[in-house]
């Protein structure tokens, strides 16, 4: 079994950031932004990184920007979220 340090790095070689950079940009200039304000390449997989340590810590999910990460028992994937609705929230809180 890998351990943990291992395990979120594969996750991170295996996400395309370039495709989540490409889509950002796309999103950034149609708000108005310029390209200088999307995160490099680095910048993205240290958040990612960030992220996926985060849902160790908690065991569980941990979202920041458009990252999701999620550790469910041993398993840790990253997820690029664009848009999320769950209208029934709030029966829940």
């Amino acid at each position: 079994m890998y351990n943990t340090e291992e395990q979120i790095e594969f996750v991170l070689e295996g996400f395309n950031f370039k495709k989540m950079q490409i889509v950002l940009e796309a999103l950034f200039l149609s708000e108005g932004k310029t390209r200088m304000d999307v995160p490099s390449l680095k910048e993205l997989r240290e958040i990612g990184k960030t992220c996926l340590e985060k849902a160790d810590e908690k065991n569980g999910i941990f979202e920041y920007g458009m990252f999701e990460a999620i550790k469910e028992g041993e398993i840790f994937e990253l997820r690029f979220v664009v848009e999320k609705s769950n209208p029934l929230s709030h029966l829940f809180d």
